[in-house]
């Protein structure tokens, strides 16, 4: 899959998705999108992402082997740029199909990745069925909220940046066929990245 390929380069690279998306010119957000297989980056975005990670794009899409044309010896060889533009579609045709799969496969809950959200709002998605639980953070000596969806969306309440660990937690978590995400056993995970990044959490139950 492209999006767990995406995430092991960046690994490797030991880039953060911040560092990654500013590289390419885009948000942390759609970097998340991304390796969480909801959308795929077109072929523009491919090729960049193949330079930052000094891969090919055969490497890049999972693929061990890259395109070749199989010529008969008595038959005229192809001439070189008639291969190339083979090549070049074969590629194009690729990644189109690549990024339709992962549309058709993506929630249909319209932009669940949201970074914050208003008390109202949150109030407004508990009436509607959804399932959301929080922990009570110590930041600074003051107590902060963290509060998770089961959409996958999610509010914190302190100024500084999660960390990277955070964002890969809830982006890779596992979806159910209606794509929700199981938030108590996500929560714990968050819970202990926070822990090692110094922010000690407890659940907070109403």
């Amino acid at each position: 899959m492209v999006g767990e390929r995406i995430y092991e380069l960046r690994k490797r690279k030991g880039l953060s998705q911040e560092d990654l998306a500013s590289e390419l010119g885009v948000s942390r957000q759609t970097i998340s999108n991304w390796e969480s297989g909801q959308t795929a980056p077109d072929l523009k975005q491919a090729t960049k992402l193949a330079e930052v990670f000094d891969v090919s794009l055969d490497e890049l899409s999972g693929k061990e082997k890259t395109i070749s044309v199989k010529v008969e010896t008595k038959k005229p060889i192809m001439p070189f740029w008639k291969g190339v533009g083979i090549v070049v579609v074969g590629l194009f045709g690729f990644f189109l199909i690549l990024t339709l799969l992962a549309a058709l496969s993506a929630p249909n809950r319209g932009d669940a990745w949201v970074d914050d959200f208003t008390v109202e709002e949150y109030e407004e998605m508990i009436d509607e069925g959804a399932v959301a639980e929080y922990l009570v953070c110590e930041i600074n000596g003051i107590d902060a909220m963290f509060t998770l969806v089961d959409d996958g969306s999610y509010s914190h309440e302190w100024r500084t940046d999660l960390p990277d660990e955070v964002h890969d937690i809830i982006d890779l978590a596992q979806r159910d066929e209606n794509g929700l995400i199981n938030v108590e056993e996500t929560l714990d995970k968050v819970k202990e990245a926070l822990k090692k990044n110094g922010i000690d959490c407890e659940s907070f139950d109403e």
